[in-house]
């Protein structure tokens, strides 16, 4: 494959993941906020979970940025 054409799709592949990781993070954080304050009932157990996932998310989408990103220095 041309330099070109791997550097365009590594580039998408950066913001594709990004994007993903973002939502997907801010779904758990506020499920998280929905289970601990919610109207209906409140369940302050249930929200930390929600939190634990959105945080080993952040972690994880952080990591497969940086893998990507490091195709760049070669």
């Amino acid at each position: 494959m041309e330099r070109w054409a791997a550097k365009t799709l590594r580039i998408l592949g950066i913001i594709l993941t990004a994007v993903v990781t973002l939502i997907a993070c801010l779904v758990l954080f506020l499920l998280s906020m929905c289970a601990s304050n919610g109207s209906f009932s409140r369940h302050p157990d249930k929200a930390l979970p929600f939190i634990i996932g959105g945080l080993v998310g952040m972690v994880g989408g952080l990591w497969l940025t940086t893998r990507l990103a490091r195709g760049f220095r070669k």
